[in-house]
């Protein structure tokens, strides 16, 4: 369903705002790209039939051909119980797609710095969100680093592996 919308902010003012709600993080002004992932709030049948439009579109079907589809997932995210907590699921698909964002800068060698430490009201607030169907969730810093980056060779800390993995045979 695609609940999420990214806002790419270029604006160095409103980048400046971000940061003052972002506890001072220097990753919102410091790289060259900042996007910020923001959800759709609620699902409703217009979201859905856009989807099921591009279903038909991008796969050369026709619009008939959806209708059981189109009607399950009515039934399930407009009027049905996922529709009480959408907003919950819709966060989670947020995050699905921001690993996807980070992993395909790594794959072009564009550092990606996830952010989650932002007022996401005031966000909403700066960039005229309030009162639309879109929320900030999070943000993705995007940008190569200086040369000079005191951190830049420093050993990643990860837990060791048996710490975050466990295999039940």
């Amino acid at each position: 369903m695609q609940p999420w919308k990214f806002v790419v902010v270029q604006n160095p003012q409103i980048r400046q705002q971000l940061k003052e709600v972002s506890w001072g993080q220097s990753q919102v002004t410091d790289c060259s790209h900042y996007v910020v992932l923001t959800y759709k709030q609620k699902m409703d049948q217009a979201h859905v039939q856009k989807h099921i439009d591009k279903i038909a579109s991008v796969r050369g079907v026709p619009l008939a051909s959806l209708d059981g589809f189109k009607k399950a997932m009515i039934s399930d995210v407009v009027t049905g119980a996922r529709a009480q907590v959408i907003d919950w699921w819709a966060q989670k698909q947020i995050y699905i797609a921001m690993g996807f964002l980070m992993e395909a800068a790594a794959l072009l060698a564009v550092d990606a710095c996830p952010l989650e430490g932002l007022d996401p009201a005031a966000y909403d607030k700066i960039l005229n969100l309030e009162g639309s169907e879109w929320k900030t969730v999070a943000a993705v810093a995007l940008g190569y680093r200086h040369p000079q980056d005191a951190l830049q060779k420093a050993a990643k800390v990860r837990f060791d592996r048996q710490d975050v993995i466990e295999f039940i045979d």
